[in-house]
C-alpha cells in the first residue's frame, strides 16, 4: 500500500511534527487529534476557593528533583503559603522542605481524580518532556488551571485554552506564576477559559467529529484512487 494513503494520528503538535521529520514517517500523513477527556471531569464542580494558603496538585514521579527547586525558590516569600497535594505513596519529606505536603489516597478512578484537581487552586507539570499530558487535560476540564513548561507538547493544552501560564523551567518564573494566583479577577477569568477551552476542544464529542472528519476525508481519496486505478490511471 503507498505511503500516502496511511495516515498517522498523533494527539500533539510536537509528536506530529516528529513523526513528519522521521524516516519512517516522512513521506506519510501524519494528523494531530487532541485525546478526549470523559464527561465526569465536565460534570465534577470544582470546590477550591481563594484563601490564605494555595492548594498544589502534582503528579508524583515526574520531575522531582525541578519540584525541590521550586519548593525551595518559594520558603521566604512573604505572603505565599502552600498546601502540594500528592497522591499515592511518596517520600514527601524529602521533597517538601517547610512546605506544607499532603498525601491523599491513590486516585483509582476518574471521579477520584476529577476531584482531587477540583479540590486545588492549580495544577504543577514538573516534567522533562510529555507528549500530551491527560494530567493536564484532566485539570483544565475541572477548571484548575496548569503551570507548565515548554517540555515536549505538554505546554499544548494550555496554549490552546489559555487555561493557565507556560514558563520556563527556572523555579523563580514557577514561583512568580504561583504569586499570580492571589489575583483575584485575573485568576478567575483563567478558571473560565481552562474549563471552556477544555470543553470546545477536548469533549467527546469535539473529538468524535474530528475523528469522522478525517475518516470521511480518507474514504474519498481511497474512492478516488480507486477509480483512478480502475480507470488504468486516466480520469
Amino acid at each position: 500500500m503507498a505511503s500516502d494513503r496511511i495516515c498517522f494520528v498523533a494527539p500533539s503538535n510536537w509528536l506530529a511534527e516528529r513523526a513528519h521529520k522521521s524516516l519512517t514517517l516522512r513521506n506519510s500523513r501524519v494528523e494531530r487529534i487532541a485525546n478526549c477527556i470523559s464527561d465526569t471531569f465536565f460534570a465534577t464542580p470544582r470546590t477550591a476557593t481563594l484563601s490564605d494558603t494555595i492548594r498544589v496538585a502534582w503528579i508524583p514521579n515526574k520531575g522531582e528533583q525541578f519540584l525541590r527547586g521550586i519548593l525551595a525558590a518559594c520558603e521566604g516569600i512573604s505572603g505565599l503559603h502552600l498546601e502540594v497535594l500528592v497522591p499515592g505513596p511518596f517520600d514527601y519529606q524529602s521533597v517538601a522542605g517547610n512546605i506544607d505536603v499532603t498525601r491523599v489516597d491513590p486516585l483509582e478512578s476518574e471521579f477520584d481524580r476529577a476531584r482531587f484537581f477540583g479540590s486545588c487552586h492549580v495544577t504543577l507539570m514538573t516534567t522533562e518532556v510529555d507528549n500530551f499530558p491527560n494530567v493536564a487535560l484532566e485539570s483544565l476540564s475541572v477548571g484548575t488551571p496548569v503551570i507548565v513548561t515548554r517540555a515536549g507538547g505538554a505546554h499544548e493544552p494550555v496554549e490552546e485554552t489559555g487555561g493557565g501560564w507556560i514558563t520556563e523551567r527556572d523555579p523563580t518564573e514557577v514561583v512568580r506564576c504561583l504569586s499570580q494566583i492571589r489575583d483575584d479577577g485575573h485568576y478567575r477569568d483563567m478558571i473560565d477559559r481552562a474549563r471552556e477551552g477544555a470543553r470546545q476542544l477536548y469533549h467527546p464529542t469535539a473529538i468524535a467529529r474530528q475523528h469522522v472528519s478525517l475518516y470521511e476525508s480518507l474514504a474519498a481519496k481511497a474512492v478516488g484512487a480507486s477509480d483512478s486505478d480502475n480507470l488504468g490511471g486516466h480520469v
